[in-house]
């Protein structure tokens, strides 16, 4: 196909070069190539690693968000089994922290697309477990958590950083607005939370507490408070894409029942009250939430006492709101500590 334009061509106007199979528009006096984008990750759309956390063993399970369908196993184990945090970015899975005993300060990584065994990372500054965790295309966010004894008196505000895709120990990037435990959910730019188990302004002698706070991910600086919820609230795993983060389930205080199957949404841009988003199939406490652009699941949980935990993934879509739906199984019945997707919202 010739470069040269037939007469009187309009500016601006496209075709397919059917030579190179490629798409041209018209501008002053002859065809340019257009650039063109695709929305594939490295390492698989959709493909997330949930990182087992009752205390019976650290078993990784593998999905894909795309189809519906029951977990497999991974092929490889983390290094704790209870309460590690996770996050990543395209590529990597990062999982740090943990507990049960002696709380521990490693950090260690996954290569997504494939079942290969742990990499060393590095350390964090401070050891714990129950981070909050957030991500965007090049950082990695470890928020908060608790040393070990657990308790709300030993509860820190930290958050660390790290460059995904590189090694080494992590760096402090600023403090949370409250102490304790933290659940996030990220946007290319900011994470978000809302709740929390420790001590806050709405919290002072150490309980769940009512604050939702916000952190610009792509600079270093402390957490900002922009809302509050009606009713404090935990464990309200945050997950979303590049527009809402959505929050599932959690636990809340006397006289509301101990768990919820609430789920909440956040939009990024404009930080405003948390609106409800839709209900849980069960109420559910325990579990880890993670997503790809389109659908947010929850694995695994604790339903409350006398019904013990589940094995059950349920999922929502993002854009439209409404009740939790069926998504599959996990590999075990029991709790689960922190997942992550290479195309979840942060990236």
């Amino acid at each position: 196909m010739s470069n040269k334009p037939p007469i009187e061509v309009p500016q601006g106007a496209i075709r397919l070069n059917t030579d190179s199979q490629k798409l041209e528009f018209f501008a002053q006096d002859r065809w340019y190539e257009m650039a063109t984008h695709t929305n594939i990750f490295d390492g698989g759309a959709g493909r997330a690693l949930i990182f087992e956390g009752d205390g019976s063993s650290n078993k990784i399970d593998v999905i894909n968000i795309d189809t519906q369908g029951n977990a497999t196993d991974f092929g490889a184990t983390h290094h704790n089994f209870d309460s590690v945090g996770g996050s990543g970015d395209r590529t990597r899975a990062l999982c740090y922290g943990g507990g049960p005993g002696s709380a521990t300060n490693a950090i260690e990584f996954f290569t997504i697309s494939i079942g290969s065994a742990a990499i060393d990372f590095g350390d964090l500054t401070f050891a714990a477990r129950q981070h909050g965790n957030a991500c965007n295309s090049t950082r990695s966010l470890m928020c908060g958590g608790y040393p070990s004894p657990f308790g709300t008196g030993s509860a820190v505000n930290t958050i660390d950083f790290v460059t995904t895709q590189s090694t080494g120990n992590a760096t402090d990037y600023g403090d949370l607005v409250t102490t304790g435990e933290q659940t996030m959910a990220s946007s290319p730019t900011r994470a978000v939370g809302i709740g929390g188990y420790g001590v806050s302004a709405s919290a002072p002698s150490g309980s769940r507490f009512a604050e939702c706070q916000f952190i610009t991910t792509h600079t270093l600086g402390n957490a900002s408070e922009f809302s509050e919820l009606e009713h404090a609230r935990n464990d309200a795993n945050g997950a979303g894409n590049n527009v809402r983060g959505v929050f599932l389930g959690g636990g809340q205080n006397s006289p509301l029942t101990p768990q919820t199957d609430l789920i909440t949404f956040v939009e990024f841009a404009s930080l405003g009250k948390p609106t409800d988003f839709g209900n849980l199939s069960a109420v559910s406490q325990s579990h880890c939430c993670t997503s790809n652009q389109v659908r947010a699941l929850k694995n695994n949980g604790y339903y409350g006492d006398g019904q013990g935990t589940t094995n059950q993934i349920e999922y929502v879509n993002i854009a439209t709101g409404g009740n939790a739906v069926d998504f599959g199984d996990a590999t075990y019945t029991g709790t689960s500590s922190a997942a992550h997707c290479g195309s979840q919202g942060g990236l």
